[in-house]
């Protein structure tokens, strides 16, 4: 319901963000930005499509109106990148256009749509929790949904960075010619899937080096660590989570880490069946954590 904020010993510091139903509350908190230039955190309340923005100390300094501006979609997360503007990843659904649009960070005017969607569909949906976007150094890279190819955004522009490849055929626009409208993506990518085709890239990380996504395989799911500086590519087969520490769930990214995270509970109760590996390391952090703790980071490094 809250918003906290911790100083880097994990001391709590204040709240952001009071939930209510008075004009200046917040009814639900779908998403949420740091503006780190302005020291502005910004709240997207996504039952009244407004962002509220406050100092880090929670103290509001005035209120967005998305609504009013985006005519197609739902709004599902509000990012804040470079040259003052607003990226919203937008929903799926009956008459959506767009993957994104752009918004002015200072009044919230719409400055673009991005990224129209290859198909339409009969049910509303939304594009899940994966990351649709990854931020490397200050580039913007983005994926639009039933698309092999990863794009750049700079100054107001689209950028095809890369088309991921494999051994299945790879996405285009005469695939869609025939097929205008499915139920949902869901169906949509189970079309693909039946006839021989990538189903798409739609999550994705990247530090200074790395590109992470994930990619399905002729009935196998794969990770695929891509480095961009030095074109090589990395995949490993992914399987069962049999233990907690395994990567994935990614969070953010460092510049030269990926980072994930474990409940402290999960941390000292794996579930039945997991895999245990003993690491001196980690049976020096479960001595030392309690059930009650913050969750703990895990930070991922690449290795050859």
């Amino acid at each position: 319901e809250h918003l906290y904020v911790f100083d880097m010993n994990g001391r709590f510091l204040n709240r952001i963000g009071e939930i209510g139903r008075d004009p200046n509350q917040v009814s639900a908190i779908t998403s949420f930005y740091v503006d780190k230039n302005k020291k502005v955190v910004g709240v997207y309340d996504g039952f009244r499509r407004c962002i509220h923005r406050y100092s880090y100390l929670g103290i509001e300094y005035d209120k967005i109106t998305c609504g009013e501006q985006i005519e197609s979609g739902s709004i599902t997360d509000v990012n804040v990148i470079a040259n003052r503007e607003l990226l919203l990843t937008l929903s799926c659904g009956i008459d959506d256009l767009y993957n994104y649009a752009i918004l002015s960070a200072d009044d919230g005017s719409l400055k673009a749509y991005i990224l129209p969607y290859q198909v339409k569909y009969t049910e509303n949906s939304i594009r899940g929790n994966l990351s649709c976007f990854a931020r490397p150094g200050e580039k913007l890279w983005l994926t639009a949904l039933l698309s092999d190819t990863i794009y750049e955004y700079a100054d107001g522009k689209i950028i095809p960075k890369f088309v991921v490849k494999s051994s299945l055929a790879t996405i285009d626009a005469e695939v869609f010619v025939d097929r205008k409208e499915w139920i949902s993506p869901a169906h949509a990518m189970a079309f693909l899937r039946d006839n021989g085709y990538s189903k798409g890239q739609t999550g994705i990380w990247a530090n200074d080096r790395y590109l992470y996504f994930d990619m399905f395989c002729r009935g196998s799911w794969y990770s695929i660590y891509y480095d961009y500086l030095n074109h090589k590519g990395y995949k490993s087969k992914q399987y069962s989570r049999g233990n907690v520490l395994m990567p994935g769930r990614f969070l953010t990214t460092t510049s030269d880490a990926f980072v994930s995270y474990v409940t402290a509970y999960d941390f000292i109760h794996q579930p039945e069946g997991c895999i245990d590996v003993d690491r001196p390391l980690w049976r020096d952090l479960r001595e030392r954590t309690m059930e009650d703790d913050n969750p703990i980071l895990l930070l991922y490094y690449i290795r050859k």
